[in-house]
Parts: structure tokens; sequence; C-alpha cells
């Protein structure tokens, strides 16, 4: 009940009552002792922190519960892979929006090894731990680190279909237009922008892609469609 809580404060943009209820969900999650919840609540906690600009305390706490499941033993269950491959990856960037870049990586190849030792991904309700899973927050830690090209290199290697939900077919899309924004490739930002608009409506008009948005139109105003799709996902008002 608290994940989701904190999940729909996040939405609303409510950092406080967010991290109010992830700090409920993370003390439950010890409490009970099961790995994947656990690994759940960590991740939650870390949104609120990020939000706050507490990234680095985010990675810390990420750190502290990747610790908590050993997951480097032989004898690491699939459940506890995925718990701590996920981790990794919220974990890795963090690192990157805290401008950690040798943490950043060296999480994102923690994560990867995870993925690598799993013979069959243990589905879950936050999805599967698996190579796309990992590529998909590759796009987002090297555009925080400022390697956009690397971002989008990663990024056309990516399969949408491959990902398991509409949402993370999204992010793909968002971190994708944020890098090629970053290197000036307008026309194909506003594609990527579509794609989110295809994949989860409702994520086109998150504040931060609305922000995605205007930052675009602003750069190329007589862009084909660009101001249409501004409206409809009331980035400017008509």
């Amino acid at each position: 009940m608290h994940i989701l809580a904190s999940e729909l404060s996040v939405k609303a943009g409510d950092s406080e009552t967010a991290w109010s209820h992830a700090q409920e969900a993370l003390a439950a999650a010890g409490v009970c002792g099961d790995p994947a919840v656990l690994a759940d609540a960590t991740r939650i906690c870390a949104t609120p922190l990020r939000r706050q600009g507490r990234a680095g305390d985010a990675v810390l706490l990420l750190e502290g519960t990747l610790r908590r499941l050993d997951a480097e033993s032989p004898r690491a269950t699939p459940v506890v892979l995925t718990a701590a491959g996920s981790l990794a990856l919220s974990a890795a960037y963090s690192a990157a929006l805290a401008g950690q870049k040798a943490t950043a990586l060296e999480l994102v190849e923690r994560a990867q090894d995870a993925a690598d030792r799993l013979v069959t991904p243990a589905r879950r309700r936050s999805g599967e731990l698996s190579s796309q899973q990992v590529q998909l927050y590759q796009v987002g830690v090297h555009h925080l680190l400022g390697q956009d090209r690397t971002a989008v290199r990663i990024a056309r290697q990516i399969d949408p279909r491959a990902l398991p939900t509409p949402e993370r077919r999204a992010r793909l899309a968002t971190d994708t237009a944020r890098a090629l924004v970053a290197l000036d490739a307008h026309d194909e930002a506003f594609t990527a922008l579509l794609s989110i608009e295809a994949a989860a409506p409702e994520d086109a008009g998150r504040p931060s892609v609305r922000a995605l948005t205007s930052e675009l139109l602003t750069r190329r105003p007589a862009l084909p469609g660009l101001r249409d799709f501004a409206v409809r996902t009331h980035a400017v008002s008509v």
C-alpha cells in the first residue's frame, strides 16, 4: 500500500508525501525479509530523494540494500539477482544524476552481470530484469553524464517491443529525446516525443516531458506538427 501511495505521490509531484510513504514501505519491507519487496521499497525511496536534490543520498541508500542482498554469492537465487539488478540500475541513474561517473558505470556493469546470470528472468510486478532493461537505463545514465552520442547509439540498439510495459517504452523515448535535443537533432527529437505519446499518452503530459517539449518548441518553433503536439500535451496553452 505504501509503495503504491508513494508512486502516486511522485506522479502528483508531491515529493514530501512520496518520501513519507516510501519510508513506511522500507520499514515494513525490512521486517518481512522478502528481497523483492525490500528492493522495491528501496527503489521507491530513491525517487523522492532525487526529486529533493539528494541523488547522492539515494546512491548510498540503494547501495546499502545491494550489500544486504549479497547477489555476488554463487548461491544467489533468481529473485535475489533480479532484485539486485533493479537496485543497481536505479543506483546507477542516481549516481549519474549526482555526477558520480565511475560509480554510475560500475553499477550498470553490476546490473548487466545480474541479468547475464539469470537463466530465466523472474517476472514480477515491476517487470523483468534483462539486457534490454539494462540498455534502457544506460540511455538515461549516459545522457546525464553528458555522453549523448553514446546514449543515442545505445537507444538505437533497443527494440521497444522487447520492453515489457508501455511506461518503459515511453521512458526509452523520453531519454532518447533528451539526448537528441542536447545534440540539436531536433527532427529526431520530435519523432521521439511522438513515440512517447504513442506508447503511453499520459506520459506525454508529464511535467518533465512538457518541459522538454517547450524547450524543443523554443529551439524549432516552425517544426511541422510540434506546436499541435505541445498544445494537446498541455506544454503550451492554445
